[in-house]
């Protein structure tokens, strides 16, 4: 009688087990709903969308005045372009291509490595009189009565520009096909024997970053600060 009471009962925990779905092994030890899934793996985060690229010109170049500030300069002007003249793939015969020299370093600027593909670093090096080395100088427009070129490798003719149009000190400076837009273009100032270039786009001076004097050194943009290493000659 005691072992048909036994065999009862195990039949009767086994039903109801069934009907509440428990289907771990013997002795396996079960979790509540929530802790089951706190355990599963969390879901991937969304991806990321695209950075927006930035503008080709911030508000205020185009159009009215617009005011920068260049050593004890405060300038004050609108563009005006030059009549027929714009940036080329080619250069425009305006002259013969000159070596950019930092004031602070002695090096030259140049394209690194003699590349000529679109994105490609600009650097400084020991001037070497190679074509990387040479950059055609193409007046577009003017600024308040100073130049704005275009700054055209020799080798590439590609222009130089401020990477992806960037507004921040330190953006990088590259190469890429001339194509026309205000980060390609920069004015041209001379203070007492050096020249600084301007970029259109953000009114920030080509330099050296961090007043370097090493080959290869990085070229980039910084807003005016007086040093040396934000001054050339040609």
């Amino acid at each position: 009688m005691l072992n048909l009471r036994r065999a009862a009962a195990a039949l009767a925990a086994v039903a109801t087990l069934t009907v509440l779905g428990a289907a771990a092994p013997a002795g396996a030890a079960t979790t509540s709903g929530t802790a089951a899934a706190s355990a599963a793996p969390a879901a991937p985060a969304p991806a990321r969308s695209a950075a927006t690229p930035a503008p080709t010109a911030p508000a205020g170049t185009t159009g009215g005045p617009r005011t920068i500030h260049v050593g004890s300069l405060t300038i004050t002007g609108t563009l005006t372009p030059l009549s027929g003249k714009q940036a080329k793939a080619r250069p425009m015969g305006c002259c013969n291509p000159v070596g950019i020299v930092n004031y602070n370093s002695g090096k030259c600027l140049e394209t690194y490595h003699s590349a000529t593909n679109d994105g490609a670093t600009v650097d400084q090096w020991d001037c070497n009189g190679s074509n990387t080395q040479l950059w055609y100088q193409n007046e577009v427009s003017t600024y308040a009565g100073y130049p704005v070129y275009t700054l055209q490798n020799s080798n590439s003719f590609e222009c130089l520009e401020v990477y992806h149009s960037a507004q921040t000190n330190g953006s990088k400076v590259d190469q890429w096909s001339c194509n026309g837009t205000q980060t390609q273009e920069w004015i041209y100032i001379s203070i007492n024997g050096s020249d600084k270039y301007v970029n259109v786009n953000t009114g920030k001076l080509l330099e050296v970053y961090n007043s370097s004097t090493a080959d290869g050194a990085a070229v980039d943009q910084w807003t005016d600060n007086g040093s040396a290493t934000q001054h050339w000659h040609g």
